[in-house]
């Protein structure tokens, strides 16, 4: 299966790289110093190596320190280590990054500004560098992370010099190992120090290591570094003898990292060709052998070791046989309560499709039946689960969970709300006015109230019976509520009473201040998704001239996603405006890392946003000249780069048709336009010129050959073909 998404071209750069060589700091401007934990300067081998980096700058406010601290599984690379000698270390994990085709990158991070007040990294050396040769070793440490305040985001790193430090490695003795391992065992145990236990784990090397890192990978925070441990043991034979061991055990649980460690392992210790291929052959060797296994295996180790097969078989699009289908289905009800409550979920959300249906809708009513309330899921994965199986049991049997999903409905302090008891066709339900409207009003203090998930509920179901209670509890807060709570109240008042609804939007849109809670900011977008009305883009236009630019960036996104082909001018003019207003002043408005926040970069949202909207609007077609006059009247790089991205998908020939799944949810990627649906894909596509010709690109995923198929017979009659990529086929 190949797996290719488009962004929406206003999405498609979240940063330029500006420069592409590093800029040199003055002398002593930034210093990075490092040590080890206590000073320590002799390590056996096998023994965690602690880092502290020290970044300090004596010029104050002059540079900052991008944070950053995750591990570094494809995504950290802002530190290097150059280690002399040559010879006696290696890189623990070199192979395991050739045993994959890609790594995904990402993860959170922050700034700090530099001073002389030391700013602190921690790392263990391990991570790069394992010694298997006593010596004294030499280390120099290269960092990419500090850049000087006031320079634009993305920009090159400023050169610093080297850290520098030398370490002693010694001989590990067979006591000293064995030691350091009862220590992790009794740390893990009692849950104190349970990250400096799992480093040791991973570092130490030993076949007893190894046993403990394969046992742990039942441990969902504990399996990725054990993964890593594993993968670069030493003890490379015996780790792989506990894991076959273990995959045979009928007691022990096999997920679906243990079968990616196992493959890793059986991988040999040296560079060999086609590596991540041979990786993924020997998983599904290992995954053949855990089927074949299954039928000695019991309890909670049959039920997470036959999910483990059902995941694999969604998560890749495969079908399996049918009787393998109903005999994991079978297993899988008998333990379902052993499951993890994230794979009891997934079973239903994204899982569903290679299951035994029929054979799981007689688990639904009794799952459905019981107490929200379990010791083994915290509130929200107790609601995630109660949702997906109202959601299911609606499909495979409407009448049966008709009655459920109203008790759902009516509960005083409801667990669920319209996004997921949405579903009845029903455009109103009078039936449950009455308790919708004494639970809104009811008293505030009672324990653990749901006034956001009555909120949605009123504004999916009710009638305008209730109206007089909604705007007493709304008038008297308006504009001060949580936004959870007012967007769909003002949605429910947009489609029962729209006249009545436009002052309350209005005010709503005004309220600025003390107290206020800035909903303002979403309030197009958060009440246009639950309910639009036309009303609400007269609102819009007007807040297009607000002095909050966020008010103006909000107004601007609705515009462009659910405004009529009136908006275009509007926004074409607004655009105008703030084009000449900042052309030239681009420096003002950037973020500057490290530094003070600079309130400015809301202006810049306004118009990335107004750029966003006539560039992918719903409502009309951008074509190249029009893209060509906002790519004249951008400010900035990141604004030029958007627009320059939306030119490149509409110039593509054949343009591109990109099926996107999110969950249960699709979305469409029509050249550079991202729609929502399946019916808006279609009003998109109506608007290109006759003749124009696409290609669809899919994932092939179940429901792809259907949306296919509705969509190229709705613009048939257009003189527009929509040619399918060979490679899309669904699964």
């Amino acid at each position: 299966m190949r797996f290719r998404v488009g962004l929406a071209c206003a999405l498609a750069l979240a940063a330029q790289a500006q420069e592409v060589s590093t800029r040199k700091a003055g002398p002593d401007d930034v210093k990075l110093t490092v040590r080890t934990r206590g000073d320590q300067a002799i390590f056996h081998i096998g023994e965690v190596i602690p880092l502290e980096l020290s970044f300090t700058s004596a010029l104050a406010g002059a540079y900052f320190i991008d944070t950053a601290s995750y591990d570094r599984s494809g995504r950290l690379g802002v530190e290097s280590f150059a280690v002399e000698p040559k010879e006696g270390w290696d890189d623990p994990l070199a192979l395991y990054f050739q045993s994959y085709g890609g790594f995904m990158g990402g993860g959170i991070r922050g700034f700090q500004t530099l001073s002389a007040q030391p700013s602190l990294i921690h790392h263990a050396l391990n991570e790069w560098v394992r010694f298997h040769q006593p010596g004294r070793y030499h280390v120099a440490i290269t960092s990419s992370r500090v850049g000087r305040v006031g320079s634009n985001f993305g920009s090159a790193p400023v050169e610093i010099p080297p850290a520098e430090l030398w370490i002693t490695i010694v001989p590990a003795t067979a006591e000293w190992q064995e030691a350091t391992l009862k220590r992790a065992r009794a740390a893990l145990s009692d849950g104190m120090a349970a990250a400096d236990a799992i480093a040791t784990l991973r570092y130490l090397g030993t076949a007893g290591a190894a046993q403990e890192m394969a046992r742990g990978l039942t441990d969902q925070n504990a399996a990725f570094q054990y993964k890593l441990g594993l993968a670069s043991t030493p003890a490379q034979e015996a780790a792989l003898k506990i894991l076959d061991e273990l995959l045979h055990d009928p007691d022990f649980p096999i997920n679906g990292i243990f079968l990616d460690t196992m493959s890793l392992v059986a991988l040999p210790a040296g560079k060999i060709e086609n590596r991540a291929e041979r990786r993924t052959q020997l998983e599904a060797e290992f995954r053949r052998q855990l089927i074949d296994t299954l039928g000695r295996k019991h309890g909670s180790a049959l039920a997470v070791s036959a999910y483990t097969i059902i995941d694999e078989a969604a998560m890749r699009g495969h079908n399996l046989p049918d009787d393998q289908k109903q005999k994991l289905t079978a297993e899988l009800i008998a333990g379902f309560d052993s499951l993890p409550p994230q794979a009891q979920t997934e079973l239903f959300q994204s899982r569903w499709r290679v299951l035994d249906q029929k054979a799981m809708l007689a688990l639904l009513p009794k799952l459905a039946q019981r107490s929200p309330d379990s010791p083994e899921m915290n509130a929200y994965q107790s609601n995630e689960l109660g949702a997906a199986i109202l959601m299911r049991w609606w499909e495979l049997d409407p009448t049966a969970a008709r009655p459920a999903i109203i008790k759902e409905i009516e509960r005083p302090h409801p667990r669920l709300g319209a996004s997921a008891l949405g579903m009845l066709p029903d455009k109103e339900l009078p039936e449950v006015d009455q308790q919708l409207a004494d639970h809104l009003t009811q008293d505030m203090t009672q324990e653990s109230p749901r006034p956001e998930q009555i909120a949605s509920l009123i504004s999916r179901y009710a009638t305008a019976a209730i109206e007089p209670v909604v705007t007493g509890y709304l008038d008297e807060r308006l504009g001060k509520w949580a936004c959870a709570i007012q967007a769909p109240l003002l949605a429910y008042l947009l489609r029962v009473d729209p006249p009545g609804a436009v002052s309350r939007l209005k005010e709503a849109v005004a309220v600025r201040g003390p107290g206020s809670s800035a909903c303002n900011h979403s309030l197009f977008t958060d009440v246009s998704d639950l309910h639009n009305d036309p009303a609400l883009e007269d609102i819009a236009f007007e807040s297009l001239d607000d002095h909050d630019p966020q008010v103006v960036a909000n107004a601007a996104t609705y515009l462009g996603r659910y405004g009529s082909p009136a908006a275009e001018e509007k926004l074409w003019i607004r655009m105008a405006a703030w084009s000449q207003k900042w052309k030239g002043h681009e420096a003002e408005l950037r973020f500057v890392p490290g530094g003070e926040q600079n309130p400015l970069i809301y202006e810049d949202g306004a118009g990335t946003a107004i750029i966003s909207a006539l560039a992918s609007g719903q409502g009309w077609l951008t074509d190249e000249s029009k893209l060509n006059r906002l790519l004249d009247w951008s400010v900035g790089q990141n604004q030029h780069g958007q627009v320059e991205q939306c030119l490149k998908l509409w110039q593509m020939r054949p343009r591109q048709i990109q099926l996107i799944f999110f969950g249960a949810n699709q979305q469409f990627q029509i050249a550079q336009y991202n729609v929502r649906s399946r019916q808006r894909a279609i009003e998109k596509l109506r608007q290109f010129p006759q003749g124009s010709d696409f290609v669809w690109i899919g994932m092939g995923m179940e429901g792809e050959n259907q949306a296919y198929d509705e969509i190229s017979k709705a613009i048939a009659g257009r003189g527009i073909t929509i040619a399918k990529d060979s490679r899309s086929t669904e699964r």
